[in-house]
């Protein structure tokens, strides 16, 4: 007779599961000053586990890309710092292509699609952390299932 599947044990395989997507996604992130690395969380939801980043403003643009449209004066700021601690003397090279442009991002079978001062830059590290490990989420699944 099959085990019933308890609330105990589904909570363990999802948080096995999260533990295991955040790594992935963590190794997968661009890093600056390693803030997005330090703040990819996991929680759980009812019946799902949620990748999510707590206080990393620019994350949804990695992650999803962005539209052309005008920076605000914080965002230039911030890409201007970026660019200094790179070597550059100004963003504004860089503010000007997301403005006239927006951001690319590659996809969740080619994360390291775009490329900028011969380093991955803006790329998607939750949805392709997820992508990758449908063989390891079943293996954990079928391996606390066996318990």
């Amino acid at each position: 007779m099959a085990e019933l599947l308890t609330w105990e044990k589904k909570v363990k395989i999802m948080q096995k599961i999260g533990g295991m997507l955040v790594g992935k996604a963590i190794r997968n992130a661009p890093v600056d000053l390693g803030h997005l690395r330090a703040n990819i969380k996991y929680k759980i939801e009812r019946n799902e586990v949620v990748l999510y980043t707590e206080g990393v403003p620019y994350a949804t643009d990695l992650e999803y890309g962005r539209p052309p449209e005008k920076l605000d004066a914080a965002e230039k700021k911030s890409i201007d710092e970026w660019a200094q601690r790179h070597g550059l003397k100004s963003g504004k090279g860089v503010a000007w292509k997301i403005e006239h442009k927006g951001i690319e991002v590659g996809t969740k079978e080619q994360p390291l699609h775009i490329t900028s001062f011969h380093r991955n830059s803006y790329r998607p590290f939750i949805r392709p952390a997820i992508y990758q490990s449908k063989t390891e989420i079943k293996n954990i699944v079928k391996e606390e299932m066996s318990k």
